[in-house]
């Protein structure tokens, strides 16, 4: 739905707004005020911002003159509303509410807390939420797996991953039925069943039929509703008032609203341009007049009368970027900014040379603080809800109780789990499938990573560098712990890398008894999968080349080209990196290439696959099908599909996105952004519903993300374990991680 994809270009945006400054333009005017030692964590709500003191990170609330209005003692502080906010001073007390003298009015005792709306605020109690009002009176008992502030006299609440709406009452007025929900807005919320999307009233009827392939919230009379490819508004009768005729849209904001245009190519004197095919941005009126003209490589939606703007920076640097507000008839504020957060209260937050200051609505700066990374406006303590791991099987019955610290998926018959004795004292063990200890982990091992190959990669600290090394099922470590990095074993040969210097050509393989099978010589080297391992080095000259080596050490095919391939080697041992390691498999025994001709797929005995039609970019093969991008009049200007091992279109590139095959099934997203799995053919065995995120199936599971919890499908589409975790892996050898808030029980 639009408000939840419009919260994903918001993160990407702040994500963006990162951009280093390279040091171009002058630095910004002195501020009235100066808070050194403090960085600002949030926007401003009610007059005042949560302040944190950079030496202990204790919170406190700051106003926009710069005065400390609370002093920094919390561990956790949430904004003002209503003139609360949730806070914390000791983990174990859990959150209460404090007023705007500091004095905590609403006693600790919740695990999370959301600000109030509506005289009511959101609280989290074993493991589930309810509402609570300003006295700290309980008006909805705790019941649900989530819930959204109120609005309008409704608030959203999602029980085993479908979401419906309350009243103040707690009466579930709209039962929980929908695969997405939003707030709602001018009396009716936007509602997703599980493929198509419409709209409610307060009551819960179709006001909107579900007709569209996504939806958004409604404002100035209008809501964004996506037909087909193109977006468009509907008024509140369902009428069409804006014709479907643009790549993206948000809500409107202040009176317009944001939408996108996909372009090849674009450049404009006063928002700069880009050579290739990429959607820019400009705003319309409620009748779909230009105010702005698509121009913007990137814009925010209006807050507080301005959006911010990205620009080219110019100088040396080209893919340098600054940031600037600017106003609805198209006037800058003075100053450039390395990255900035919307106005709010007539206040923005911005930063440049490694400072943050407030400023007013005319650019001026009002206080000084160390750098800071302000948070989403929505901040709130209630987003981070704590949890423990469990071990579940295919049925979702529990094997081990959700009452551990941390767990590793099943490899080779065992999982690590961490679990809390008592205060000061955690124990570490793999278990087998029964839940029995096989072997506990050493104390003096830092880290141990799933068997492969009989084999756990463990770390330890020595003279403070972390070195690496293997240990067997008995706890013996029988490859020396030396190694300034290492990947698990993979057909009995592990790459480990010898000196901490990151461009050496000093990666090498080994065997299980720690004899070198490989001399170190290549700067990166993957796992060997089918006879087959990825390696990079640097020439002489200084240039990165690439090849896929056999068990020997041979380059049997050069110049290599996937994304998946060296982006998998990146960064330190880790259960993350073990998992995409574990996906570089060389299905077919054929690896992607990229040259002059296009790609294709090259074998080690010399064979060259050539697809039959012109691709974009070419895949691993796994389950004899290889996701391909093609050229398309899609929005991004490519389209996915897969192809066969003799290069041949196997499934039409039609979708947004494709996944390798696993147990015969293909993962992909449609370009309204809905997952459904395909046929080696084509055709839909699960069509696309309207899921926040899906992974391939593994173990007849298909892991999948509805309304903010986790569940897993069977392969006929239907919930086999309802979404309920707050976070899940997938299954492996028959049994699955997940976790549940604290204190609650499956």
């Amino acid at each position: 739905m639009t408000h939840r994809s419009s919260r994903r270009r918001a993160v990407v945006f702040a994500a963006s707004l990162l951009a280093a400054s390279c040091g171009r333009a002058p630095a910004m005017p002195p501020a009235k005020a100066r808070l050194d030692g403090y960085q600002l964590k949030s926007s401003f709500s009610e007059g005042l911002a949560v302040l944190q003191r950079s030496d202990d990170l204790a919170l406190g609330f700051v106003d926009a003159k710069g005065t400390v209005v609370i002093p920094p003692r919390f561990q956790d502080a949430g904004r003002f509303s209503e003139g609360l906010a949730a806070a914390r001073e000791e983990y174990r007390e859990g959150f209460g509410y404090v007023d705007r003298a500091g004095r905590m009015v609403i006693p600790p005792g919740y695990d999370a807390a959301l600000p109030f709306s509506e005289g009511l605020a959101a609280v989290l109690l074993d493991g589930r939420w309810g509402f609570v009002d300003r006295t700290g009176a309980v008006r909805i008992p705790p019941r649900f797996d989530d819930v959204s502030p109120f609005r309008e006299g409704r608030a959203r609440i999602v029980v085993d991953g479908l979401a419906g709406f309350v009243d103040a009452a707690g009466n579930a007025v709209i039962a929980p039925a929908w695969f997405r929900a939003g707030d709602f807005h001018d009396g009716l919320a936007a509602v997703c069943g599980r493929s198509r999307c419409g709209f409610v009233d307060l009551s819960g009827r179709a006001a909107i039929p579900l007709d569209y392939d996504d939806a958004g919230s409604f404002a100035n009379g209008l809501a964004p509703v996506r037909a087909g490819e193109k977006w468009g508004y509907v008024d509140p009768g369902g009428r069409m008032a804006i014709a479907p005729s643009y790549d993206e849209a948000e809500p409107f904001a202040e009176g317009l609203a944001r939408v996108g245009v996909v372009k090849d190519a674009t450049f404009d004197t006063k928002f700069g341009g880009f050579s290739g095919r990429t959607t820019v941005s400009g705003f319309i009126d409620p009748s779909g007049k230009w105010v702005v003209e698509p121009k913007m490589l990137g814009a925010t939606s209006f807050s507080g009368g301005f959006t911010a703007v990205r620009l080219p920076a110019g100088g040396l640097c080209s893919d340098c970027y600054d940031f600037r507000f600017m106003a609805k008839d198209g006037v800058f504020l003075p100053g450039r900014y390395d990255f900035v957060r919307p106005f709010s209260e007539g206040i923005a937050v911005v930063a440049r040379s490694r400072k943050s200051r407030l400023i007013d609505g005319k650019g001026v700066p009002l206080v000084e603080l160390d750098l800071s990374y302000v948070e989403d406006e929505a901040r709130s303590p209630g987003t981070h809800v704590p949890h423990r791991f469990g071990l579940v099987d295919v049925d979702g019955k529990p094997v081990l109780p959700h009452s551990l610290l941390s767990a590793q998926p099943f490899s080779e018959g065992l999982a690590l789990v961490e679990e809390r004795l008592d205060r000061k004292v955690q124990r570490r063990r793999f278990i087998d499938r029964k839940g029995e200890t096989v072997l506990d982990v050493p104390a003096s091992l830092g880290q141990a990573l799933p068997f492969a190959g009989g084999l756990s990669l463990v770390s330890a600290t020595s003279g403070g560098k972390t070195l690496y090394g293997f240990m067997n099922r008995t706890g013996t470590v029988v490859v020396p712990i030396r190694f300034a990095n290492a990947s698990p074993f993979s057909e009995g040969l592990a790459a480990v890398k010898v000196s901490r210097d990151l461009g050496a050509n000093d990666w090498g393989y080994l065997d299980a008894k720690g004899a070198f099978v490989i001399e170190p010589r290549f700067k990166a080297a993957g796992p060997f999968s089918n006879g087959l391992a990825f390696v990079e080095w640097v020439t002489k000259e200084h240039h990165l080349l690439s090849g896929v080596i056999d068990p020997g050490g041979r380059v049997v095919v050069e110049k290599p080209f996937s994304q998946e391939l060296s982006g998998a080697l990146f960064g330190t041992p880790s259960v993350e990196q073990f998992r995409r390691l574990q996906g570089l498999r060389f299905g077919e025994r054929l690896v992607p290439r990229h040259d002059a001709s296009g790609p294709s797929w090259a074998g080690p005995d010399g064979r060259t696959v050539v697809p039959a039609s012109p691709l974009a970019r070419a895949g691993l093969f796994s389950e004899g099908r290889a996701p391909v991008q093609a050229r398309s009049g899609s929005p991004s200007g490519v389209s996915w599909g897969y192809a066969d091992p003799g290069g041949r279109l196997a499934v039409s590139a039609v979708h947004a996105a494709a996944f390798p095959f696993s147990e015969g099934l293909g993962l992909v997203r449609d370009l309204a952004g809905r997952w459904g799995w395909v046929t080696p053919s084509g055709e839909w065995a699960i069509p696309p519903m309207c899921l926040e995120e899906a992974k391939p199936f593994s173990d007849r599971r298909a892991l999948v993300k509805l309304n903010g919890r986790w569940g897993y499908l069977d392969r006929a589409g239907r919930f086999a374990i309802p979404p309920r975790y707050v976070r899940a892996e997938a299954f492996s050898e028959g049994l699955a991680v997940t976790a549940m808030p604290v204190g609650r029980r499956p």
